[in-house]
């Protein structure tokens, strides 16, 4: 495999921020402020900062080092239409004091919330959600803040705008075109960065809360740009909040992405240096050369799929569940419990199965590995059927739950026999010079339990 490079782009100024003089003086030593906001049309970011639609603001009076809050518009914050937005204070700037207002821009319903910091002196922080979906632009966020001095008349910015930064680092994953065989493939991808901070200070800059950020795997669509666009494929985009120096901080990067019928699972870039408002691009050939002979769906993926915090701690229940994998998303009636399960259970009955995604190469055979938990293993059949099988949910005349029958394997890929050997690896051959390229599993004489399944092409 070639070596991969990453380098950081530093990003300039994204919002323009300047306050414009629509009050005089109340008489009893309080002055009012208006503040508006554009946003700027040259930043490199996924979509320049166009997801962001709203801005917050709040006012924070010096008393040494601390922050006293004033007011903050967080009850109704302003509206960012067509790059732009204005928020104003009336009557809240005391004469002979200073101040620092704080600002802070996203789209509305951001995973993202703000603490106002109204009965303490630490000054407004923004505490940010370290999970969610890869790719994920809405996350896109700015801040910044203007510090009055001594106010003595209103505020007017207007010929000395500031400037609003993103707090974060952009983390892109390229891979050139000739490393990919499907250019028309969709691309899904997640990503993990180790130890950074989730709590930014719109006061100070500092940070704080360091956990684990991480993105599930999620589709990305959109093209590359700039000396890219001709020759990469964007195979990854995230926003994560980091240390605001200036010379950033180093942070350890995982990432996994799946193109068709390549995959690459958990690539490590170790101490990268991120930035915030700067973007780091990973660009290399990430695909060993040729087709990817086998993907998998893996103990963790599964294991992930089976929690379910509704149902019991103790007895599991069948429910529908999606298994999002390195491989795709697969689709299953299996049992769930509270903290999870060590393995896929499925059973023969009431529509209990596993379903592929569909891959773009045709499946020569799967391998199925039962699980090594200490459970009441038994000697079943697994059938590949067509993944429009028709499975029975009723019960019969003597109300007994309908079990699968030759009537769902009729037209059957393939089958085997499981044996009871905890962790034995069993296979189903698809014919050959067939074009299959999804399936669903299914059990027939009773229940069966498989801790991974791996496909082969």
């Amino acid at each position: 495999m070639k070596r991969l490079h990453w380098f950081l782009l530093t990003m300039t100024a994204a919002l323009a921020v300047s306050a414009c003089d629509y009050y005089a003086e109340d008489g009893d030593g309080y002055f009012d402020a208006a503040i508006s906001v554009s946003l700027g049309t040259d930043t490199k970011a996924f979509a320049d900062g166009t997801s962001v639609d709203r801005l917050y603001a709040g006012i924070y009076r010096h008393d040494g080092d601390k922050f006293v809050w004033v007011a903050d518009n967080s009850a109704s914050p302003a509206v960012i239409s067509s790059a732009n937005a204005s928020v104003s204070f009336s009557g809240k700037l005391m004469r002979d004091n200073s101040y620092r207002i704080a600002l802070w821009a996203q789209k509305n319903g951001a995973p993202y919330t703000i603490d106002w910091a109204a009965s303490s002196t630490g000054g407004p922080s923004v505490i940010a959600t370290s999970l969610g979906n890869a790719n994920d632009d809405t996350r896109d966020a700015f801040y910044g803040w203007y510090d009055t001095g001594v106010v003595t008349s209103n505020i007017d910015l207007t010929g000395s705008p500031i400037s609003l930064k993103r707090p974060f680092a952009q983390i892109n994953v390229l891979v050139p075109n000739d490393n990919i065989n499907n250019p028309s493939a969709p691309v899904s991808s997640s990503m993990t960065v180790a130890n950074a901070p989730t709590n930014l200070n719109l006061t100070t800059g500092e940070t704080s809360g360091v956990t684990d950020w991480s993105f599930s795997l999620s589709a990305i669509a959109e093209a590359a740009f700039g000396s890219y666009a001709n020759t990469h494929k964007y195979a990854a985009m995230n926003y994560v909040l980091v240390d605001q120096s200036a010379n950033g901080a180093n942070y350890d990067i995982s990432f996994s992405v799946v193109s068709g019928t390549q995959s690459v699972i958990d690539k490590t870039i170790l101490g990268a240096t991120l930035k915030a408002n700067g973007r780091t691009n990973i660009v290399g050939n990430i695909f060993e050369a040729g087709t990817v002979s086998n993907l998998s769906l893996t103990f963790d993926e599964i294991k992930a799929a089976t929690i379910n915090p509704q149902v019991s701690s103790t007895n599991p229940d069948y429910r529908d569940i999606n298994i999002s994998s390195a491989s795709g998303t697969w689709t299953a009636n299996a049992a769930v419990l509270q903290l999870g399960l060590n393995y896929l259970q499925i059973r023969n009955k009431m529509g209990s199965h596993i379903t592929s995604p569909e891959f773009s190469s045709a499946i020569k055979k799967v391998e199925i590995t039962l699980t090594s938990e200490d459970v009441a293993l038994a000697d079943r059949t697994i059938h590949a059927v067509p993944p429009s099988t028709t499975l029975p949910t009723g019960k019969d005349s003597s109300g007994k739950d309908i079990v699968y029958s030759m009537t769902e394997w009729a037209n059957e890929y393939g089958c085997v026999r499981t044996g009871a050997e905890k962790g034995a690896t069993v296979t189903i051959d698809f014919p050959d010079g067939t074009n299959i390229k999804q399936f669903m599993l299914i059990v027939e004489g009773g229940a069966t339990y498989i801790e991974q399944i791996d496909v082969h092409f």
